[in-house]
């Protein structure tokens, strides 16, 4: 009976830290956004965009690799210094090393000037194998270059929830949202679950995403 009732009273206290620190985070991200709004003039344009990485091997890739390389030409046509954040580390399935060097390539290939083309795989040099750290390492990398806002390229589904990644991490979001192609249920489930959990987990230490980062780390 004394361990019946430890065991709940432990399991309320445990709901009780995590409900409080779901408004704490809350709270920031309020913080966050009322600051963003109120340092980012919404009638300049950013001079950055974060291309969040999708399957290689699937047809929406292709679709995001053109959407960058449309707004550096806008960009270009403008006079303006544009530069495209790329931070996705290596990802075991699609060979070795880093996917941003290989994405940075293709972007080449496709005309953008390789200056303009900027690879942040943070500290350690791995890279993001999820949504939330790639985002939160391109946001990095934008602030270093004195920027608060970017251009963020991704899929209806994946937008939400790297729109809330910026915010949280200092960069005001322009969404330029590509066609959803994907149909894996894997990945529906996986973007869910992290969307909906996001203001418990932030920084995506939640079990999926976890096990998203080493199926991805060490699939043969």
């Amino acid at each position: 009976m004394n361990f019946v009732c430890t065991f709940a009273m432990l399991s309320l206290l445990a709901v009780v830290a995590l409900f409080a620190y779901g408004v704490f985070n809350l709270w920031f991200m309020c913080r966050q956004h009322k600051k963003l709004r109120r340092e980012v003039n919404e009638y300049t344009e950013p001079r950055a965009a974060i291309l969040l990485e999708h399957y290689p091997d699937h047809r929406e890739w292709g679709v995001r690799l053109q959407c960058a390389k449309d707004l550096y030409e806008k960009m270009k046509k403008r006079r303006r210094d544009f530069r495209i954040v790329l931070a996705v580390g290596e990802i075991k399935a699609y060979g070795a090393g880093p996917m941003a060097y290989r994405d940075k390539k293709d972007l080449e290939k496709m005309g953008v000037p390789s200056k303009s083309i900027h690879v942040h795989l943070g500290k350690k040099k791995k890279g993001a194998a999820e949504t939330l750290r790639e985002v939160r390492l391109a946001c990095q990398c934008v602030k270093i270059w004195g920027q608060n806002s970017a251009y963020v390229i991704a899929n209806p589904l994946q937008m939400p929830l790297a729109i809330f990644a910026c915010i949280w991490n200092g960069v005001w979001p322009r969404p330029v949202t590509v066609p959803l192609e994907e149909t894996r249920l894997f990945y529906f489930i996986g973007k869910g679950f992290q969307l909906a959990t996001f203001i418990f987990d932030p920084h995506g230490i939640n079990p999926v995403s976890l096990w998203m980062k080493y199926k991805r780390r060490s699939k043969i």
